[in-house]
């Protein structure tokens, strides 16, 4: 299992796109978190087979009807702690 951190930028704030990126991991059965930050990037944790990770990163452009990724910085995040349910963080 494998951890991926990443940091999507674009329009992805105030379209939905945190509540879509819940629902399709919890789809694909994937715990972690998704949460907005200030400078307009959305951050998702999320951990998986990389297989698992690597088409829920395909697909996050599909998420949201209106959102538009510009960019996503992945980063693996060693050692965390297993998670075991997806939620959307304030």
């Amino acid at each position: 299992m494998e951890t991926r951190k990443m940091q999507v930028y674009g329009v992805v704030q105030g379209v939905g796109f945190r509540w879509a990126v819940q629902m399709q991991a919890q789809e694909m059965g994937l715990p972690g978190t998704v949460r907005n930050n200030p400078d307009g990037s959305v951050t998702i944790v999320v951990q998986g087979e990389p297989s698992e990770l690597d088409a829920f990163t395909k697909d996050l452009g599909k998420a949201a009807r209106f959102a538009h990724i510009s960019r996503i910085d992945t980063e693996i995040v060693p050692e965390m702690e297993q998670l075991h349910s997806f939620h959307v963080l304030y």
